[in-house]
C-alpha cells in the first residue's frame, strides 16, 4: 500500500435499525462507520444521513475533524482536515 492511499479497517453499520427497503425516510437509513488509515494514521468516517431529511457526514483523523452536510447549519460546516487530506480520504472509501 502507498502511503497516501486509503485502507478500509473495518465497516460498521450505525444504525441499528438499518432496512433497504425503508432507508429514504422510514428509519431504516444507511449509517456507515468506516475506520480507515491513511498516512499511517487512523481514522473514522461517519455517515449519520437521514435519507429523504437530509445528509450529514463527519470526518476525524490525525486529531482533526470536519463535519458537513445539509442537515448541519452552514456555519457549522468546518475542516481542520486540509483540503487535499479530506479529498483524498472520501475519494478512498
Amino acid at each position: 500500500m502507498k502511503m497516501n492511499e486509503v485502507k478500509i479497517l473495518k465497516v460498521e453499520q450505525g444504525n441499528e435499525f438499518y432496512n433497504p427497503e425503508k432507508s429514504q425516510n422510514g428509519g431504516g437509513y444507511d449509517q456507515p462507520i468506516i475506520t480507515f488509515e491513511y498516512k499511517g494514521i487512523q481514522g473514522v468516517y461517519e455517515d449519520t444521513s437521514c435519507g429523504d431529511f437530509g445528509t450529514r457526514e463527519s470526518v476525524e483523523w490525525d486529531g482533526k475533524y470536519a463535519q458537513w452536510g445539509s442537515m448541519i447549519e452552514e456555519e457549522n460546516h468546518y475542516s481542520e482536515i486540509p483540503e487535499t487530506d479530506l479529498q483524498a480520504i472520501l475519494n478512498g472509501l
